[in-house]
């Protein structure tokens, strides 16, 4: 019922061309689990048409290369898209990388602030408060390069370093460095 409702609700951006993907962000108490698997496989009859991406918090998704290559073959096999991250390095964080199990891909840069990522009693823009520096975008960006050779089509690129205005800024340097690429 709750899916229904929402995926109504969605209806006039359907409608207007105007929805992008529907992203799933999953706790880290979210492991891979057959029930879990089961659940994933699920959300494409629930939210028909849908361009759906789904985001692990728990690193043993992709801990190493045989777990890692069965999770993007999930994705690939349910017609899904896995959502890459780049985060501070951890043991108890989804390590980044970014891979495409469809035609789009989602990217969110949380930032590297491993200090405050661990923090209780913060909010969510102290959690995030990370500039990045040009160098390092000019890094990450090489990881879309090749993307339109697997046959990615879309890649939607969200800055979650919400922290005043460090998304806003390291969005529109990314857009400029991506664009250069392109010439």
């Amino acid at each position: 019922m709750a899916f229904q409702m929402f995926w109504s609700a969605m209806a006039p951006l359907r409608e207007a061309g105007k929805l992008g993907m529907l992203a799933f962000q999953f706790p880290p108490y979210f492991i891979p689990k057959p029930a879990n698997f089961d659940y994933l496989a699920r959300l494409p009859e629930r939210l028909p048409g849908a361009s759906i991406a789904i985001e692990f918090r728990h690193p043993s998704w992709v801990l190493d290369e045989n777990p890692r290559t069965e999770t993007m073959n999930f994705p690939r096999s349910h017609g899904l898209y896995y959502t890459s991250i780049d985060a501070p390095e951890d043991s108890s964080i989804v390590p980044s990388f970014i891979e495409a199990t469809g035609d789009q891909v989602y990217v969110r840069f949380h930032g590297k602030n491993r200090e405050n990522w661990f923090k209780r009693n913060i909010t969510a823009a102290e959690r995030f408060k990370y500039l990045y520096s040009e160098r390092e975008l000019q890094s990450l960006a090489k990881g879309f390069g090749n993307l339109q050779e697997q046959g990615v089509k879309r890649a939607y690129a969200i800055f979650n370093n919400c922290y005043q205005n460090f998304g806003i800024m390291n969005a529109t340097t990314m857009a400029a460095i991506l664009r250069g690429q392109e010439q």
